[in-house]
């Protein structure tokens, strides 16, 4: 968005320069947007939907906006149009202006090849709507020849900064120094509320990747807290009180690491405060608490169309939702290995576009890892529209993909009922194998999508997988005799048809236990006892002679997370 970009980088500029106080520069306004035909007074029935991006300008009264759309009858954009209204739903209200705007086209790739439009432009807003803008009582309508969806304008204050900084790198501020005469500048712009740091880089590094590192002192090296893009701004969020506390004491660093280790150059951190922040800020924060997490197995027969490699990878998330950022780990034995590529809102059997890219080509040996802001895409990322893949040099259109399906930690701690469950065997597949066999209870929530593992006799020296029609949905290992994913839909579907097992591996990936998983349908929280291990069915033998659980028409009286019709009834864009 070029007009905030800009009020950003001259509220900055204008800060260091003393010329102007954070409190006299006006707020600006940030929201997103879904758009569909359910939207529209009266409701029409239409496959168009649409999603973006909002910004308002204060000081050029300007609204900014970025849109994406499909399923449009036509989707020529020189027949699209798009129009701002005043009203509240459900009601339709008068033109307050059309909104001039530029567009691009994109298609996602087969089977189901989907065509997006993309839609952009900002609109100066007449002076007498601006407040009706504001408090959210304005709606954007995009129409093609015979078909409209709608979406309500909903913008909430921008944070304000609360420090800012410029940092000059030079090769003279390594340790030990370095002999380069390449120079750069890096300005900081922190924002305290929600301990977000905005690094800009002004010039291009090539060949070389960029780090904020601490803790330490300009005499000190120190360890890496999060890789910088060579060239633009990164947001970097801390995670707990002492990172904050570092970092306004002038305690961290940047360092251009180049291929040519005599050619780094680095700069402190310093930064000032604007004055527009409690003392209390940077002193009593509570560390952010991670809300949700998953570890996942990227194959390539998750790939879109499938991919026949025997190549594998570990990504594991950590998704902290009041900072609005999550962290990964990636960990492969692949060796050229390019980037990780997150595309989204897709599920398991369709692409997406690219949401957001890491470059690859810094890995130190088989891991890497980072963390990034998901506001604009946190409700895909929820819901589970969100997949990664991995490109290598042999494989540049994708190798392997994962689904991020994260397990929510209130699911663990509510009483959510489990009404579903087994207790079974993992037996040794091969009757001469050493390894004995091991019971396993499975319990399934229904409302949560949640399925739980309890394994008291795993081995460490295995690995175990959960699959599904012969791919493996998820990697793991038993942590304190447990493991806990939350299911996707099609996923919650395969479990409930009786279509996925557990099995364990040795390293050398050779099958040496299996067990299928054949859940049946329970009312309350089973209390399973050791004594059951035998294999018998904790819910009796009785429930199981009337025949499947899904032949029962009182099966889906409180449907499953997945299958709910009730699921877009809060109005979510997509």
């Amino acid at each position: 968005m070029r007009v905030l970009t800009f009020a950003v980088a001259l509220l900055v500029f204008c800060a260091l320069s003393g010329l102007v106080h954070p409190s006299q520069v006006p707020p600006n306004y940030h929201g997103v947007i879904g758009l569909d035909g359910k939207k529209m007074v009266p409701p029409t029935t239409t496959s168009a939907v649409g999603q973006g991006r909002l910004q308002f300008a204060t000081l050029q009264n300007e609204l900014l906006f970025d849109l994406s759309v499909t399923g449009f009858a036509s989707s020529d954009p020189e027949v699209l149009e798009v129009t701002l209204h005043m009203g509240l739903p459900p009601t339709a209200g008068a033109l307050v202006t059309a909104l001039e705007f530029e567009s691009s086209t994109t298609t996602a790739p087969a089977p189901t090849p989907t065509l997006f439009v993309q839609l952009s432009g900002a609109q100066i807003i007449p002076t007498e709507h601006i407040e009706h803008v504001l408090a959210g009582q304005t709606y954007i309508q995009i129409c093609s020849v015979n078909e409209c969806i709608r979406g309500q304008v909903v913008l909430e204050e921008d944070p304000q900064p609360t420090h800012v900084g410029k940092v000059s790198l030079s090769g003279k501020s390594v340790v030990p120094p370095t002999t380069t005469t390449e120079t750069g500048v890096a300005t900081l712009t922190y924002f305290a509320s929600e301990l977000r740091l905005v690094v800009d880089i002004q010039q291009p590094f090539k060949n070389c990747w960029v780090g904020l590192h601490g803790v330490a002192d300009p005499t000190e090296n120190a360890g890496i807290i999060s890789t910088l893009k060579p060239q633009g701004t990164t947001t970097v969020l801390f995670r707990t009180s002492s990172d904050v506390e570092s970092f306004l004491a002038g305690k961290m660093y940047i360092e251009v690491h180049s291929s040519i280790a005599s050619s780094d150059i680095r700069g402190q951190c310093m930064v000032k405060s604007l004055g527009n922040t409690d003392s209390s800020d940077s002193g009593s924060l509570e560390p952010l608490q991670e809300t949700h997490s998953a570890t996942l197995f990227m194959t390539g027969n998750q790939m879109v169309p499938p991919q026949h490699t025997s190549a594998v990878a570990t990504l594991t998330l950590s998704y902290f939702q009041a900072g609005g950022y999550l962290s990964w780990v990636l960990e492969s034995d692949i060796s050229d290995l390019t980037s990780l590529m997150l595309h989204g809102p897709a599920f398991e059997d369709a692409n997406g576009p690219v949401i957001m890219s890491f470059s690859l080509l810094q890995m130190e040996g088989n891991s890497a890892y980072g963390d990034f802001a998901v506001d604009e895409f946190s409700g895909e990322l929820l819901r589970g529209q969100v997949y990664a893949v991995l490109h290598s040099q042999s494989a540049p259109n994708g190798l392997l993909r994962a689904q991020l399906v994260l397990l929510d930690h209130d699911f663990l701690n509510d009483e959510s009922p489990v009404d579903f469950g087994q207790q079974t065997v993992l037996k040794p597949v091969d009757s001469s194998s050493n390894y004995a066999a091991q019971p396993l209870t499975v319990q399934y929530q229904s409302e949560s999508g949640i399925l739980i593992l309890t394994n008291e006799k795993a081995d460490p020296s295995l690995y175990y997988a959960l699959e599904a029609s012969k791919a493996e949905v998820s990697a793991f290992t038993f942590q304190e005799g447990t493991f806990t994913i939350r299911l996707s839909q099609v996923e919650a579907g395969q479990l409930l048809a009786g279509m996925m097992q557990v099995h364990a591996h040795r390293s050398d990936l050779s099958l040496v236990l299996s067990a299928p998983l054949h859940i049946a349908r329970g009312g309350v929280r089973p209390s399973f006892s050791s004594s059951s291990s035998s294999g018998g069915s904790w819910w009796g033998s009785s429930s199981s002679s009337s025949g499947p659980w899904w032949g029962s028409s009182s099966s889906s009286s409180s449907g499953p997370w997945w299958g709910s019709s009730s699921s877009s009834s809060d109005g979510s864009w997509w």
